[in-house]
């Protein structure tokens, strides 16, 4: 009986730590991690990380204002679409057209993991 109580509570402490770190990421603290990722893998200026992590944090915010708003799934992922083509339009103006490129490529490599991901479990017929 000691060890079920044991048991139970130590369950009960990782599912509160693992849900507290995940609920623990702001946006900014998102927009952060991603621009110092970003600038290890495209060698970014001081001045453009800057712009970077200013764009991530505008977008994710102005992001998260509009979801909220849209009246349904289709619309959300029509403004998602808009944003992230505008986003894309300003990183153009920041980064060098090798580094967009390269910036594209991190991007669709991260789509392709995150699409291979969500079939997990699921048996092709």
């Amino acid at each position: 009986m000691k060890t079920k109580i044991i048991a139970f509570a130590f369950g009960i402490l990782i599912s509160t730590t693992a849900f507290a770190q995940r609920e623990g990421r702001s946006p900014e603290d998102r927009a952060e991690k991603m621009t110092a990722h970003l600038t290890e893998k495209l060698s970014l200026t001081e001045e453009q990380a800057e712009g970077m992590e200013a764009l991530f944090l505008k977008n994710m915010k102005e992001g998260r204002e509009k979801a909220e708003q849209a009246s349904g799934r289709e619309e959300r992922m029509a403004l998602r679409e808009e944003q992230q083509t505008a986003m894309e339009d300003e990183l153009k103006s920041l980064l060098s057209e090798e580094q967009f490129n390269e910036y594209l490529t991190i991007k669709e490599d991260l789509h392709e993991r995150r699409g291979n991901n969500r079939g997990r479990g699921r048996k092709d017929s």
